[in-house]
């Protein structure tokens, strides 16, 4: 492994390292354990070879997260497609519905719109099934992105089609999604009887799944505030069968005691050819040219430093890393429609095969970092005591995977510059010391 030599000028390091923090710099770790002769023996090196390869992400846990919702045909990626499944609330709103006195007039979903990915002019065909089978009401039991649960075959939007429009505010200054629905939907809300509790709700109507058809091209996925009460609603228009002339409301809605969750579709058949060789083929050599990172359940990237383990100081001596850094690079073909994820993670693989967070989160984000630097268009990682860990032979060297943070409920994805590109590709930079035993 080729190591470069810094140099620096002894004194001006010693000034520094004594200048007092209360917080663990980059390149003060490891400093209390050298003697000062030892100062000048830091040295460099970004050529630790790195194998890294992109795969399809196992199911991730939805449950009661933020509702995403659209479906995108992207370049890279393919299609993928997102929609939720929710119980619903019965309101406190005076006067109370009472079905037995209610002439309904119509039944239309709202749902305020938060954050969008992909091209929200593009037209989107929205479908709104009846649950056939109940959910657990309980936020204890987790729900994965994979999961699906029996609905009846009547579609209560119609296949209603319209662009999301998420930057579009209504009187209300929210962005609100409309669904009218069909007159089967009366149906639903006239089992629901005058002064019904919540679970008395639940046994006559299950809930929900609201998803999105898959688009040819283009599209988009917004994000759902499915617990703002006073905009994300089912709302019943009618009017009294005594009082046929005032129209009324009576809003259904979803809470934080209900459960939600999130149910992400990939067909990555419709993805680029160079991404398909490797997520979909297997060709890991193909993570030299470019690696793949996507949220909702989709892609992961595996990295493994095989020669951590086996560096070797020399005869009486060890290594002490000051400072590592993992630098990851975006690539051109990232255009604004597809932005890059607001922050990355990381997870190492444990001794006994279990995923864990890498020991360097504790110092914090600012020092651990992970978030996107649109300046540079990359993310960095300071995985200093991970590195050193490896190197001491404290953990065995098993690799670490790299995904969007929060892919349970953000839309976006990121095309790497992979280990192979000189200029630009992923790599590790080390500073380091070699002292006596």
């Amino acid at each position: 492994m080729k190591r470069k030599a810094i140099k620096f000028l002894t004194i001006l390091f010693c000034a520094a390292v004594a200048l007092p923090s209360c917080s663990k710099s980059p390149e003060n770790i490891g400093v209390d354990f050298q003697p000062d002769d030892d100062y000048v023996n830091l040295q460099y090196t970004d050529t630790v070879e790195l194998n890294c390869y992109s795969v399809v992400a196992d199911s991730i846990g939805t449950t009661c997260v933020s509702p995403l919702l659209g479906s995108i045909m992207d370049p890279v990626f393919g299609l993928t497609s997102a929609g939720f499944y929710t119980q619903i609330h019965i309101s406190s709103q005076t006067p109370a519905f009472d079905t037995a006195s209610a002439a309904i007039d119509s039944v239309v979903l709202l749902l305020s719109m938060n954050g969008f990915y992909g091209d929200t002019t593009t037209m989107l065909t929205f479908n709104v099934f009846e649950m056939a089978d109940s959910i657990t009401s309980s936020t204890d039991v987790q729900y994965y992105s994979n999961t699906t649960i029996n609905c009846k075959d009547l579609d209560l939007a119609a296949a209603y089609q319209v662009a999301p429009r998420p930057k579009t505010k209504d009187t209300t200054g929210a962005a609100i999604l409309r669904i009218p629905l069909s007159h089967d939907a009366d149906e639903i809300v006239q089992r629901v009887e005058a002064n019904f509790s919540n679970d008395e709700v639940r046994e006559v109507f299950y809930g929900l799944h609201i998803t999105a058809a898959p688009v040819s091209s283009g599209g988009s996925i917004v994000g759902i505030n499915i617990t703002d009460n006073s905009k994300t609603v089912m709302r019943v228009y009618y009017r009294d069968k005594e009082d046929l002339d005032k129209q009324l409301i009576y809003d259904f809605y979803v809470t934080s005691k209900d459960v939600f969750f999130n149910s992400f579709a990939h067909d990555y058949s419709y993805g680029s050819s160079s991404f398909k060789q490797q997520v979909l083929d297997g060709d890991t050599a193909m993570g030299s040219q470019e690696l793949f990172v996507q949220a909702m359940g989709g892609v992961r990237t595996f990295i493994a430093m095989p020669n951590l383990d086996k560096w070797d100081a020399g005869e009486g001596r060890h290594i002490v890393i000051n400072e590592a850094r993992l630098v990851i690079t975006g690539t051109a073909t990232d255009t604004m429609t597809y932005k890059a994820p607001s922050a990355l993670a990381l997870v190492m693989i444990d001794d006994d095969g279990t995923l864990i967070t890498l020991p360097d989160i504790s110092e914090g984000s600012s020092y651990y970092g992970g978030t996107y630097n649109s300046g540079n268009n990359s993310v960095m990682f300071r995985i200093s005591e991970y590195v050193q860990n490896i190197v001491s032979g404290k953990k065995q060297n098993n690799g670490i995977w790299l995904s969007v943070s929060g892919a349970s409920y953000v839309a976006s994805r990121w095309v790497v510059a992979g280990s192979g590109d000189e200029s630009k590709g992923i790599h590790l930079e080390v500073k380091y010391s070699t002292l006596g035993e």
